[in-house]
């Protein structure tokens, strides 16, 4: 019926009838309880307890009681999506969080543009946070902290950008290390005892690079062949490397010439030949006359291809 007017306890209409308000609160009033079934426009409250906090600090907690970020969000992610998305803090493009909460993760730029962009790293409660990475304007990469970690094996660094000679098979950086290597020193397969070894070892992709000096303070205790066994790697299998490189000796009575080692494919050892003048030569065939009691050395270097 039209001409109502409000009152305490809901409206009064012309013909002294009232209709009550069934608990939602007049004007300046307090409303209590529940309303079942609510929706309206983009809200639909289906919770079974309280889902959205706003504090006297202004703090907005979703699933957080009491809120104590400006935007606080606890038990699941937040996730964003659409073309223009971002969530965005005074840190820059917040990325994620720890399992704990103890850090979170950030891209920002360091002016309007297409600038310097840093990945950062900052603790949760704290705010205290340090540079990781960063993609200068020309797309320059920088690490400030930490390693470049390859986690797939086989995978590296890709040159595909650079020209390349016709007969390429790969332009794939996938490996690099140093390290050391224990020489086995035999004379006609009796194992010496060397009081004095250096040997280590580079790799680069299928190369490797061994450096080796032993010596010897005692009478040798066999004859024959001498060879070297422990290398680092296997040489390739392919019948067409074969690798070879002059040895420096000390001490070392190798009749009229030089050494050299040698790794044949697929092989373990170092196997080692003597050239003599007359272009002869022969794998190096050892006596208890040949090698000196006294500090008797090898020094070699060697660069051989790995499968």
């Amino acid at each position: 019926m039209a001409g109502g007017k409000l009152i305490s306890t809901g409206v009064e209409f012309p013909d002294a009838t009232t209709q009550t308000t069934s608990g939602l609160p007049l004007t300046g009033g307090t409303m209590t309880g529940t309303i079942a079934g609510f929706t309206s426009t983009g809200i639909d409250d289906n919770a079974t307890s309280t889902a959205i906090t706003i504090n006297a600090s202004e703090n907005v907690g979703v699933g957080a009681v009491s809120p104590t970020q400006r935007m606080q969000v606890d038990g699941g992610a937040v996730r964003v999506t659409g073309d223009q998305a971002a969530l965005v803090s005074n840190q820059g493009l917040m990325l994620g969080f720890t399992g704990d909460k103890s850090n979170f993760y950030s891209i920002g730029s360091s002016g309007g543009g297409v600038g310097t962009y840093s990945f950062k790293g900052y603790n949760y409660t704290t705010g205290a946070g340090s540079e990781r990475m960063s993609i200068d304007s020309a797309g320059n990469v920088t690490v400030s902290t930490g390693n470049l970690v390859i986690g797939t094996s086989g995978k590296g660094i890709d040159f595909s950008a650079d020209g390349n000679a016709s007969g390429m098979t790969s332009e794939v950086l996938d490996d690099y290390e140093t390290g050391t290597w224990t020489p086995v020193v035999k004379f006609g397969g009796t194992t010496q005892s060397v009081t004095g070894v250096f040997s280590e070892y580079i790799k680069i992709g299928k190369q490797v690079t061994i450096f080796m000096r032993w010596y010897n303070s005692t009478s040798v205790s066999g004859t024959g062949n001498m060879e070297v066994e422990g290398l680092p790697f296997t040489p390739d299998t392919d019948s067409e490397f074969y690798f070879g490189m002059p040895c420096s000796t000390d001490r070392f009575v190798i009749d009229d010439g030089y050494i050299s080692a040698t790794v044949y494919p697929g092989d373990t050892k170092l196997r080692f030949f003597k050239a003599k003048n007359s272009n002869t030569s022969g794998p190096v065939s050892v006596t208890n006359t040949d090698v000196s009691s006294n500090n008797s050395q090898i020094r070699m270097v060697l660069i051989y291809q790995t499968a």
